[in-house]
């Protein structure tokens, strides 16, 4: 218990209710926000308030910056599409900056990292309890793979959280040398391929072998030709992997079926990489028709659902989906403005990777945006929100560990 809440509760209590912010970031998404007041109440009681503007940096400048153009984004949209209700979704761009601002934490970007990392092991035994559960219930379905399995997170949110807590544990295990760290890692890793998001195979086939290779120089005495060669075999067993794996090797037969057959007019969009295609396409010319200010924080999806009815494009035009695609579903809301704030926030996040885990970090989430409208729901925007505010902590211990 040491090892995942290195804070105790008599040393303060603001930073122990930080640790379980840090650590519910992913198991309970959808209710963590319930600990911001009492962190607030017992910051008061500490008297952890800093009101000065000194605080506050370009990162918290930013997030605010994106946050007051989504407003923008509200009063451009038709209010029939509630702008409100996914203003309300958003919030963290306010809220993680003020908190940052009004109750800076005292622990260190180790302790948060470290925490969110177990926070992600602790969703993924849960998902393990919930498949065995429904196993045994006799409930119908693929209860071991996809959306099933991964429920309630969207598949490929859940394998860019998944695969970065394997990361995470297999460095833990090389260090330490526990078993327990490389039994973590390895089921963490396993989940990422059981979600069966082709996002998140794309990003173990580039970012694994990437891993092991630097990992291979670090921590063995071994030669970077020799690294070199073992991360390629490994990107060849990986590929050998997913080409014997049902569920992957469907999903990309799939994949290449659909885009060898792609048409843009007259499609019933019911391949998935056919259906993305043609997302990233209407977001792509909805875009053009307001390049500088966008169509709206709520107007985006419907645009794109206009565009698809006029192609007769069944499927994805009978829903008013996002992009899967932050950067363009960005362009689509708030035109050129909101995806150039949106790309000097992750410059700064890139620029302030001070340690190794924020870079790693930094790479998977860049990746999961290219597959995904990540910041469109709680589970992609809580958990990167929160795993942000790490970048904004110190790099050193400032709090006692538990004894």
């Amino acid at each position: 218990m040491d090892y995942i809440f290195p804070i105790a509760w008599k040393e303060s209590q603001v930073d122990w209710i930080w640790s379980l912010i840090f650590f519910w970031a992913i198991p309970g998404v959808t209710w963590v926000a319930v600990f911001f007041p009492i962190l607030l109440i017992f910051a008061w009681r500490e008297k952890r308030y800093q009101l000065f503007k000194s605080k506050w940096d370009i990162l918290s400048w930013t997030m605010l910056g994106i946050f007051l153009w989504m407003l923008v984004g509200v009063f451009q949209s038709d209010p029939a599409h509630l702008p409100l209700k996914l203003l309300e979704q958003k919030l963290t761009w306010l809220v993680m900056p003020l908190l940052v601002f009004l109750v800076p934490a005292q622990l260190s970007k180790d302790q948060a990292i470290r925490l969110f990392s177990c926070g992600v092991a602790l969703a993924a035994l849960m998902m393990l309890g919930q498949a065995a559960f429904h196993q045994m219930s006799h409930v119908e379905g693929h209860i071991w793979t996809g959306s099933n399995f991964t429920h309630p997170f969207h598949r490929s949110y859940w394998a860019a959280y998944a695969f970065f807590g394997a990361l995470y544990f297999l460095n833990e295990a090389l260090t330490q040398r526990k078993v327990i760290f490389w039994i973590t890692g390895v089921w963490l890793m396993t989940t990422v391929f059981l979600s069966e998001s082709k996002a998140g195979a794309i990003m173990v086939l580039v970012l694994l072998p990437l891993f092991v290779i630097i990992k291979g120089m670090s921590h063995f005495n071994v030669s970077k030709s020799k690294v070199v060669v073992m991360g390629l075999l490994l990107m060849l067993t990986l590929v050998l992997s997913i080409a014997w794996i049902p569920q992957l090797n469907y999903r990309f037969q799939s994949a290449a079926k659909g885009v060898t057959e792609m048409k843009w007019e007259h499609n019933p969009s019911d391949e998935s990489t056919q259906a993305r295609m043609l997302m990233w396409r209407a977001a792509w010319e909805c875009w053009k028709e307001a390049p500088i200010l966008g169509h709206g924080l709520a107007d985006a999806n419907f645009a794109m659902k206009d565009w698809n009815i006029a192609k007769d494009n069944k499927g994805v035009a009978e829903s008013a989906l996002n992009a899967h695609n932050q950067f363009l579903q960005l362009m689509v809301q708030g035109g050129i403005i909101a995806l150039g704030l949106f790309l000097f926030w992750l410059v700064i996040l890139l620029q302030k990777s001070t340690q190794e885990w924020l870079r790693w970090w930094w790479a998977i989430v860049v990746l999961s945006l290219l597959f995904e409208a990540f910041f469109e729901t709680r589970l992609g925007l809580v958990p990167v929100m929160i795993f942000t505010m790490i970048w904004k902590l110190q790099d050193e211990v400032s709090v006692r560990y538990i004894k």
